[in-house]
């Protein structure tokens, strides 16, 4: 679905699928190894910037702490959900939950892997 960046936060709260001017979200399931780890990506301006990732089997959200440009600045402020508790993590953290999964990510700390 086509929006305007300004009208996406309510697409993000209700987590569906939406395409904006060098901002989208959508939903990433088919490289993670468990079924708990069905995530919901807010990108801008590309993979390498997710800005906000809902994993649904846990119902936890994570936003992206850094500060790229005052476009992406504007773009996580337009689409910053409300009304939930956000856990702040670092890009290369966000870049590595997305790819790997919540419940890897976990893996991975608890066995004593770095992770981003």
């Amino acid at each position: 679905m086509m929006v305007a960046n300004s009208k996406c936060r309510p697409l993000v709260e209700a987590r569906e699928e939406f395409q904006g001017s060098n901002l989208w979200g959508v939903w990433h399931d088919s490289t993670l190894t468990e079924s708990n780890d069905r995530q919901y990506v807010v990108y801008s301006y590309g993979h390498h910037f997710p800005i906000y990732i809902y994993v649904e089997g846990y119902k936890l959200w994570f936003g992206n702490t850094e500060k790229y440009s005052q476009s992406t600045m504007r773009h996580q402020a337009m689409a910053r959900p409300r009304d939930v508790e956000i856990h702040p993590l670092s890009q290369a953290s966000m870049v590595a939950l997305a790819k790997v999964g919540y419940t890897e990510i976990v893996r991975r700390r608890l066995s004593g892997k770095v992770v981003a």
